[in-house]
């Protein structure tokens, strides 16, 4: 528990510490469809799509770099019986899960959509960060298994400006979780033939999502500094 909490202060530090300067503040929103990987799912199957969205605040510290703070709601699942594996095809078990999450991630854009200069507004950006998850649902009786866990999220995505203020984008991300149990499947290493588990190593989940944003400006005003007449 002692990382769950160095997570969730160092996101709380960041989110309140840059929206306090922030100029520029992009508010906006997603919806998407997710997959995972794990005990259950070796690889990616299209039967065991989930899908889910979020709410986002976003800080524009520069024409490249933008902060992004996101709360979503993800659903995911997996079942044995869609892999040909004999050890999978014996076990037949399944599992699906609601995932709650909170994460910071940095975004780095590599072209200006925002410029007015005549060229493609399409730009591609690379995006990581840290947070942290909170599984919903069952988990199992026989291990003592934390239901919130550290996440850090990594990814790609497409954005394009609809006008000044309104923007679309797409965006797949890949996130690194630090449990072996969002399938409630961990590995059992004294007995790999018998365990609930494969040796996968810790489970990720990804989100494809298409999201709408809209932009917030405003100017601080200087401080006005009496003249020394005026207090005479």
């Amino acid at each position: 528990m002692k990382v769950n909490r160095i997570v969730w202060g160092s996101v709380l530090v960041i989110i309140t510490s840059t929206l306090v300067r922030a100029q520029f503040l992009e508010l906006g929103a997603s919806v998407g469809a997710t997959t995972y990987r794990g005990d259950l799912s070796p690889w990616f199957r299209l039967e065991h799509t989930g899908g889910g969205g979020s709410l986002y605040v976003k800080n524009i510290l520069t024409k490249a770099i933008q902060l992004k703070h996101q709360a979503g709601f993800w659903v995911i699942s997996g079942a044995d019986h869609s892999y040909s594996n004999p050890f999978q095809q014996r076990r037949g078990q399944s599992f699906s899960r609601s995932i709650l999450e909170v994460t910071s991630r940095v975004e780095y854009h590599f072209l200006d959509y925002r410029s007015d200069k005549n060229r493609p507004k399409l730009t591609p950006y690379i995006t990581a960060g840290i947070g942290f998850f909170y599984m919903l649902g069952d988990l199992p009786v026989t291990k003592k298994v934390y239901r919130m866990k550290p996440v850090i999220p990594i990814g790609i995505g497409m954005k394009y400006p609809l006008g000044r203020q309104w923007n679309i984008g797409f965006d797949v991300i890949s996130h690194k979780t630090f449990t072996d149990y969002l399938d409630n499947r961990g590995y059992i290493s004294t007995d790999p033939k018998s365990s609930n588990g494969n040796l996968t190593g810790s489970d990720w989940y990804f989100v494809a999502s298409f999201h709408v944003g809209y932009t917030l400006y405003w100017v601080r005003c200087p401080k006005i500094i009496p003249r020394i007449d005026d207090q005479q």
